[in-house]
């Protein structure tokens, strides 16, 4: 029996009950499937957000980087685009963000998509990811 498993089992035996002195009884919950929610994650996410959107968007195409950085869509500035696209990564560990395209196939906007579940479909040999929202359940 080498040293490191003798160390092992009496730190096991040592430290096999948890006992709290006083009365303060400490409390261990999950955040449950809605992580905003929690002020904790708030104030964490926050100021990163905040840094985030104060970053300027580049683009090795010009038009593009102008609309990132102005106007990515119809409801939102350059910089709370940002933001909401650090939050959503934030929180879900990834962010997808649809390309809204003309009738040239030239990109005019970019809208984060805020999905609840998501999953990834192949049809004729082709990668699609189906996306659920909250509100109604709707799938796109």
């Amino acid at each position: 029996m080498g040293l490191f498993s003798r160390l092992r089992q009496r730190i096991k035996q040592r430290f096999q009950t948890w006992k709290e002195y006083g009365n303060y009884r400490a409390v261990f919950t999950s955040f449950g499937t809605d992580l905003y929610s929690s002020d904790l994650v708030r104030s964490c996410i926050r100021p990163l957000a905040d840094f985030t959107s104060k970053a300027r968007a580049t683009s090795s195409d010009e038009r593009i980087a102008s609309i990132l950085t102005y106007r990515p869509n119809l409801y939102m500035d350059g910089p709370e685009f940002l933001k909401k696209v650090r939050n959503y990564y934030e929180l879900r560990n990834n962010c997808f963000i649809l390309i809204d395209r003309d009738d040239r196939g030239r990109a005019i906007g970019f809208y984060p998509v805020p999905y609840a579940e998501l999953e990834g479909l192949e049809y004729n040999g082709r990668l699609f990811i189906q996306f659920s929202f909250n509100s109604n359940g709707e799938k796109l």
